[in-house]
């Protein structure tokens, strides 16, 4: 089915409305402000070429998995912004990202218009790369939390063992402060002994010549 469309010769099972450069603007009734019913609503997409479809997230359709690892790091560098549009004569205030901005550190986020100019931030992309690098750093949170513990725990080693010498030190030396002061007062306690005999040994001989 053509509108508003020449058609392509031997296409079948294809709606075309409107021609690429006729065209330039399209508006439907009854698509604003309407919910659809279904628990499997999609948002809709369109391509470069004006094709709408959904982008499916079955394995079925998918090849070449990998996890994204590391190729999320790179998102720290986007500069969320605030703008309004130019055409917008409410003004509205939007946020969002600037897409050349984003060429330069995501170049497979960017979608282009047909003459090649960037056009576009695949933002249905945006999500899962958010998720991967919220796991990313809540498993490196997770990581430096158990490097955090391991330490405190050989802190709290270090002091228990500290707080052991330190008490065996002070018991050492308490005893060797005691055997220390109980040799130095047998000595004196020697000398003293020796002190009162060598005065009881003088005494007599004083008498003695006293009594010549």
């Amino acid at each position: 089915m053509d509108i508003g469309h020449q058609g392509v010769t031997g296409e079948s099972g294809t709606i075309r409305i409107g021609t690429s450069g006729t065209h330039t603007a399209t508006f439907i009734a009854g698509i604003q402000g309407v919910t659809t019913g279904g628990a499997g609503a999609v948002a809709v997409l369109i391509d470069l070429n004006g094709q709408l479809g959904t982008v499916s997230s079955s394995a079925r359709v998918k090849r070449d998995v990998h996890d994204m690892g590391a190729a999320t790091s790179r998102l720290m560098g986007l500069r969320p912004v605030t703008f309004r549009y130019k055409a917008d004569k409410e003004g509205a205030l939007e946020y969002g990202l600037i897409a050349e901005e984003v060429e330069r550190i995501y170049p497979e986020l960017v979608s282009y218009a047909a003459d090649g100019a960037v056009e576009t931030v695949r933002y249905h992309v945006l999500p899962a790369m958010l998720l991967n690098e919220l796991q990313n750093q809540v498993r490196e949170n997770e990581r430096r939390d158990h490097q955090i513990r391991e330490l405190t725990r050989t802190i709290e080693a270090t002091r228990i063992s500290h707080e052991r010498e330190i008490a065996a030190l002070e018991a050492r030396h308490e005893r060797d402060l005691g055997a220390l002061k109980a040799a130095v007062e047998g000595r004196l306690s020697i000398l003293e002994h020796a002190t009162q005999a060598r005065n009881a040994d003088e005494k007599p001989a004083v008498a003695a010549t006293s009594g010549r």
